[in-house]
């Protein structure tokens, strides 16, 4: 049995350049207002895991969400962030 895959991309890979001329001073600008719901914390020990869910105003009116996770770590008297991840939640589809 073989198997063949076959990917086609339609992305860009943005130089060194431009990744950190994102984070430079002068390219900040005001994020847009979000907030928080859902929120679960598991914290067992020195670690927890957080999970909630993030909505983003934007600018044109409508709204986005994405399910958030991190990871926290207790290190001497202080909660240390050790990992996030964000995920997308979909737009409802109008009917």
């Amino acid at each position: 049995m073989s198997l063949t895959l076959q990917l086609r991309c339609r992305c860009a890979v943005d130089s060194r350049a431009r990744v950190l001329g994102y984070y430079a001073p002068e390219a900040r600008r005001p994020a847009p207002p979000m907030t928080s719901s859902d929120i679960v914390v598991h914290a067992q020990g020195s670690m927890a895991l957080v999970t909630a869910r993030r909505s983003i105003a934007l600018p044109n009116g409508t709204t986005r969400s994405l399910r958030a996770r991190y990871v926290a770590r207790l290190e001497r008297g202080a909660w240390q962030l050790v990992s996030a991840q964000y995920t997308p939640i979909p737009p409802a589809k109008a009917p």
